[in-house]
């Protein structure tokens, strides 16, 4: 049996042997660094030593993890003008209202229910925005409901509070973009790989799983083989119902 360590960016999905893992740890802080790696994204403080930082996306030629982040939070924005239009549909043409009423089954829902930080000012706007976002979501049917009973009544409240109350959520949702950096470092996870004076930390975005397996459902051939400039793979395996990439080695000083 051979043991490995899943991970995934966004939807490719890697598989390392565990062996090559000293510890998963949060990323906090990463100090610049003048290193001439274009992998590398600054250096931590890892038991009274200077490590390196590298970024598994960057190693792929994927876009920022910030940039992902970024990019996430105007998504969010965009869905969430759409959610208000519909509503506002819905009360003036009497139609039916096609967005949730439940402040966790959105996107913005989701990820506010499984994002944490240990950053007080990210925290102080998580706290306002999820607030906000569940005072947004509920307006909805208050709405909904005095649609039933005085047309007119519902148009205004849609007009007025639950406007009110989408300005707000957009503003903290801005608040929180501008913290991308913060949410970023939190929401990735950092892999100590390697020994000795060859120790790194290694960024990815999600830890999945440890799985233990007989090393023989590895599919191996000349066509999965590759020794890339940042990473050698060795083959795949199917573990979980996702085909799983296995990378044999990482390298940072190419």
């Amino acid at each position: 049996m051979k043991s490995f360590l899943l991970f995934s960016i966004e939807d490719l999905h890697y598989a390392l042997d565990l062996d090559y893992v000293n510890r998963i740890v949060n990323l906090g802080d990463v100090t610049p660094s003048n290193s001439k790696s274009k992998v590398i994204d600054g250096i931590i403080n890892y038991e009274d030593k200077v490590v390196e930082v590298a970024s598994f996306r960057k190693m792929i030629s994927k876009e920022s993890y910030i940039d992902k982040i970024h990019n996430m939070f105007d998504d969010l924005k965009a869905q969430h003008k759409a959610w208000l239009d519909s509503l506002s549909d819905s009360v003036h043409n009497d139609v039916a209202f096609s967005k949730t009423t439940n402040p966790h089954m959105c996107n913005l829902g989701k990820w506010i229910d499984n994002f944490s930080s240990y950053d007080n000012e990210v925290i102080n706007v998580l706290v306002e925005l999820d607030k906000h976002h569940k005072n947004l979501h509920k307006s909805a049917i208050t709405v909904l409901d005095k649609k039933k009973i005085d047309k007119n009544s519902a148009i205004e409240w849609c007009e007025n509070s639950v406007k009110e109350i989408y300005t707000n959520t957009i503003s903290y949702l801005d608040k929180m973009q501008i913290l991308s950096d913060q949410v970023a470092n939190e929401s990735q996870k950092i892999l100590m790989l390697g020994e000795g004076d060859e120790i790194f930390a290694l960024k990815v975005d999600e830890i999945e799983d440890i799985v233990h397996i007989d090393e023989n459902i590895i599919k191996r051939d000349k066509s999965l083989e590759f020794n890339g400039r940042y990473l050698e793979i060795d083959g795949v395996f199917e573990v979980k119902d996702k085909l799983r990439t296995v990378v044999e080695k990482i390298k940072i000083k190419a």
